[in-house]
């Protein structure tokens, strides 16, 4: 059979990576 009736899956990008959280600067804990 023709290969090129045979439907090819088409890849699914990654997704993006989340950004780790920041840890808050020694500014904004209480004094």
């Amino acid at each position: 059979y023709p290969y090129q009736s045979v439907p090819v899956p088409v890849p699914v990008p990654a997704p993006a990576p989340v950004p780790a959280p920041v840890p808050a600067p020694a500014a904004l804990e209480p004094v």
